[in-house]
Parts: structure tokens; sequence; C-alpha cells
């Protein structure tokens, strides 16, 4: 355990960007170590009445390398490392500096023999890394990026195959009454992300607003403009808003029928929409826009206007009537 003194001292240094990066290479160190010279120094320290554990000890610490690869490939400072090319270069010869002072010939010769093999490796996992980040980005989900951001921590290299986005939409896709505390675990859980509850309300608040866009995008614009966000004291969010996407359809099909627009603010007002942020004539005029975008911009002329609007058309004199009689007869 630390002293409370240390844990001052250790406080001031790790927002130190010095002591960060000699930390960050002081990791690397150990990513670039093969196996091979670990397996050879297990060889030299060991003799035949050592513990035979000892021997499984090179295939142990490889094991914690691929890990540490893993980690640091999550962290977002490190795959600026390998997506950097100047920054890369810069670091990975001190990395090289450091170990060529503490290792024989010998020894480094190995780590030289493995180190494009590491390096492709760690550019292979930011390279995956990065596009699952574009996957999410493609999806919409900006809050879940942010709070990548936020925390530094991405997702996990070894959690990520083919299947991300399925399993990512799946993870994303809310069910009646889950709380944010239980979608923070699921991300952090599946995809070794770092997010808190306070990330997961601001992810789940986002997915809400995607959900109303499906009907209502003009709609949901506003709302993300105006609200903080949507809630309920009774049932729950996710329940209401099924509710105002019905509601929503149902006056798609139904232009005429005002109980569904009704239907659709009371659904918004229960969602904590209130009338002072947003009245119930721009509500109205929102969802006739995203509903009926045609007849919002031309509206119906009442009757009054559509007599005015008529041709005036003389009736015919009977003898007029006659003459196109007669015309008709030559014809």
């Amino acid at each position: 355990m630390y002293s409370s003194e240390e844990a001052k001292q250790y406080s001031k240094l790790k927002d130190d960007p010095e002591f960060q990066k000699q930390c960050d290479i002081e990791w690397l160190k150990l990513v670039f170590t093969p196996l091979s010279l670990r397996q050879d120094a297990t060889e030299k320290l060991t003799s035949p009445s050592c513990d035979p554990r000892l021997r499984d000890a090179p295939k142990f610490l490889e094991e914690r390398r691929q890990s540490l690869l893993n980690a640091a490939i999550q962290v977002n400072r490190f795959r600026e490392i390998f997506s950097n090319d100047s920054l890369q270069k810069e670091t990975l010869d001190k990395v090289k500096k450091e170990l060529e002072a503490n290792l024989s010939p010998e020894e480094l010769a190995m780590v030289n023999n493995n180190w494009d093999k590491t390096l492709n490796d760690a550019i292979a996992k930011t390279n995956q890394v990065t596009a699952c980040e574009k996957i999410v980005a493609d999806l919409g989900y900006n809050q879940l990026l942010a709070a990548i951001e936020r925390t530094g921590v991405s997702f996990s290299p070894n959690r990520v195959d083919a299947e991300f986005e399925q399993k990512l939409k799946k993870a994303l896709t809310l069910t009646s009454g889950q709380s944010s505390k239980n979608l923070c675990d699921k991300l952090n859980n599946e995809f070794g992300l770092s997010i808190s509850e306070k990330d997961a309300l601001a992810i789940k608040q986002e997915i809400y607003i995607k959900e109303i866009s499906k009907s209502a995008p003009g709609l949901a614009k506003i709302l993300t403009e105006k609200l903080q966000k949507l809630h309920t004291t009774t049932g729950t969010t996710y329940d209401v808003i099924k509710k105002l996407n019905k509601a929503l359809e149902q006056y798609k099909d139904s232009p005429t029928n005002k109980t569904y627009l009704k239907r659709s603010i009371e659904r918004l007002r229960k969602l904590g929409v209130g009338s002072k942020a947003i009245p119930d004539t721009e509500l109205e005029a929102l969802i006739n826009e995203d509903c009926h975008p045609i007849r919002s911009r031309n509206p119906v002329l009442s009757w009054q206007q559509q007599e005015q609007t008529k041709p005036n058309i003389k009736p015919q004199t009977k003898q007029q009537n006659n003459q196109a009689t007669d015309n008709k007869l030559i014809m």
C-alpha cells in the first residue's frame, strides 16, 4: 500500500506529460520483448533441481504480453502512437534505445528479429479498433463516441470480430424498463469499455431520440436542440416512445383524423416536453411537416377559398345550346 505522502506524489506525477510518456515507454518495452528472449532467460537461469513450473513461465509471460498489447491498443493515446508515423518513430526509437541499454547483443538480436511482427500486430489491432469506432459514427451513436473520448478507453481488440456491428446494435437495442446501470454493464462487459452510468444515461437519451426520428425526424431534431433529456413519471420512457411512434404512424395513415395528432402531443407531454419549451402549435407544425410534408406546405383550402378560386363559367343560353346541337349533327 502507498503511504499518504507517496499517493500525493504519484497523483502529481500521473498528470505530468513527461511521466506519462515514460510510463508508455515502459509498457511498450514489455510489449516488444518476445517469447524467445524469455525462453532463453529461463533456460539460463533454471537448473534441473528447480521447480518444473518455472519452465512454464515464458508461456505465461507471453500470454501477459499479448494482454498488455491488447490493453495498450484500447487506450486512445497508444492508438495515436501506432496511427501517427512521426509519433510512432519518435516513441519507438526511445523504446529501442532503452532496450539496447539493458540487453546483451544476443538478447537485442531476438528483439529485433521479432520487432516488425509485433509492430504489424499493433498496427493491425489499431486499425481494427478504429474501424469499429467508424461503425459507431456511421450508426450515429455520438454519445458512445463521446464516452470513449472522455474515458480514453475504446473497444478491446480481442472482443472485436466480423459480427461487431450486429452485436453493437443488439446491445444498444433498449428493452422496456432497462436501467442506465444495466446498459453500462452490458457495454463494458461485452466490449471492454470503461464508461460510467452517466455516460450510459446520455447514450439512452440518444437512442430515445433515434427511435422518435424513425417516425418524425424533424421533431427529433428539435427535441435534441431544446431538451436535455426525455423522461416519464408514469410507465417507462421506452414504452411511451413506442406509443408515440404508433400514434405518429396512425396519423400518417389518417391525416384527417386529428385524434392521432392530439394523442401524439399527449405522449410528448408525458415524455417531459413542456409547453414552455415547445408550445402545442409548434408541435402540431413539426408533426404535420414530418407526417404530411406536402399537405403542410400546401394546406387544404377552406370551402370559401375553394369557391373563390373556381373559374367564372357563365351558363349557356338556349340559343347557344341549339347551335351546339346543330354543329354536332353537321359533323
